[in-house]
């Protein structure tokens, strides 16, 4: 007592902050499955508040960038990895989101959706909206009920090598003007890509953090279009 009672008001806020800290990262680690559910759910960022004024705030963006890291990891990419890169992408698309002011919808086509379930994830993270089907027919039903602001395509399906160029020329037979984004790890050929973009389709990449930036340029398209179609005020 006699030790406590020789300390300064300074020194005793420094401790009690301190303590407080690690209060805050034990509860972060006990219920890291509960705050990744909230995340999911809540827009921009959660705020985590303890004792002696300290907050911790938890970007909503931050999942995502894991869920990309694991993505690119998946699909072969470089164990090097520049974090902020992946934050920047990220964020391309979360100013695309806040700037559209409604959730955007992705219908995503794809015979094996469960290899994209990371990117799905990351998507979902930051409030965007992701609908699987896979194939062609059962996309050009969707894209007929409801309206997407993009659509990614894989290339091959089944026994059709080049499904994903089938589902443009539909696309495009039907007048449809939406970004569509071919996502495919046979992007990385040059050939490949140079026949996705000359049978419409607006993007077309192999890795994860393109596919983030792509889209962040799909939805300010949108943004542009609604803005377009809003009555003057």
């Amino acid at each position: 007592m006699a030790q406590l009672a020789n300390l300064s008001d300074g020194q005793l806020t420094a401790g009690v902050s301190t303590l407080a800290l690690l209060v805050i990262v034990l509860i972060l680690v006990l219920f890291r499955n509960q705050i990744r559910h909230v995340l999911a759910s809540a827009g921009g960022e959660v705020e985590v508040a303890g004792p002696a004024g300290l907050k911790v705030k938890i970007k909503r963006g931050d999942e995502a960038v894991k869920e990309l890291r694991r993505a690119a990891l998946r699909r072969g990419g470089s164990a090097l990895w520049f974090p902020w890169r992946t934050r920047r992408q990220v964020r391309l698309v979360e100013d695309a989101v806040d700037r559209l002011g409604r959730q955007p919808r992705i219908l995503w086509v794809d015979d094996h959706p469960s290899n994209n379930s990371y990117e799905r994830r990351a998507f979902e993270r930051i409030g965007v909206a992701v609908k699987e089907v896979i194939s062609t027919t059962e996309a050009l039903r969707e894209l007929s009920s409801g309206t997407y602001d993009v659509v990614l395509t894989d290339l091959g399906r089944g026994r059709k090598a080049v499904a994903g160029y089938e589902l443009l020329a539909r696309l495009r037979s039907r007048g449809y003007v939406q970004p569509v984004i071919v996502y495919s790890a046979a992007m990385r050929n040059r050939r490949r890509y140079d026949e996705a973009i000359g049978k419409g389709a607006r993007f077309a990449t192999a890795s994860p953090e393109k596919l983030f930036w792509h889209v962040s340029l799909a939805l300010e398209s949108a943004v542009r279009a609604d803005e377009a179609s809003s009555p003057p005020p």
